[in-house]
């Protein structure tokens, strides 16, 4: 069974943000403060959630999406700051 409503009413007086309202953000290197690309989905269909990102030169790329990970979140920028594990990027 699926219990379905419009996002505008998801989205009304939440100081926190969804997965699905997260798509379309650019996600950040903590480290570099460099723009990975934009988040094009969540996967959550693994044990771990995955961000699954377009980088800017095309390429898709799988990012953890983890609380640990995760540092900062603006809603008015749309964007995510997160600290990248070495060599995750290089993979």
């Amino acid at each position: 069974m699926y219990c379905l409503f419009p996002r505008k009413l998801a989205e009304e007086g939440a100081d926190d943000v969804s997965w699905a309202q997260i798509v379309g953000y650019s996600l950040i290197d903590e480290a570099t403060n460099n723009v990975i690309g934009k988040i094009v989905a969540v996967d959550e269909t693994t044990v771990n959630t995955l961000f699954e990102v377009t980088t800017p030169e095309g390429e898709e790329i799988l990012i953890p999406a983890t609380d640990e990970l995760i540092v900062a979140t603006d809603i008015a920028s749309k964007t995510i700051t997160m600290r990248i594990p070495a060599g995750l990027l290089d993979l």
